[in-house]
């Protein structure tokens, strides 16, 4: 399902963002729930601060995973 996560989760592209602390603390006070941040494991291993729902996914959402991503999932509309 969309946001499904795990082990066995599919990889999508990943954009990483370098914020100044001060900008990062903004932004977390800023994102309501059900979508926060958590630690999210990239392809070579390492684990970076990530963007994410939790909970239910509700009804509508979109899938990003099979056109490749959030930004090919765009490009696709």
């Amino acid at each position: 399902p969309p946001g499904a996560a795990g082990q066995d989760a599919a990889g999508i592209p990943a954009e990483v963002w370098e914020l100044p602390q001060q900008s990062l603390a903004a932004l977390l006070e800023t994102v309501p729930a059900p979508l926060g941040f958590a630690t999210v494991t990239l392809a070579d291993g390492s684990g970076v601060l990530g963007f994410l729902a939790h909970g239910p996914v509700p009804p509508g959402a979109s899938e990003v995973t099979a056109p490749g991503g959030w930004r090919a999932y765009l490009a696709d509309l």
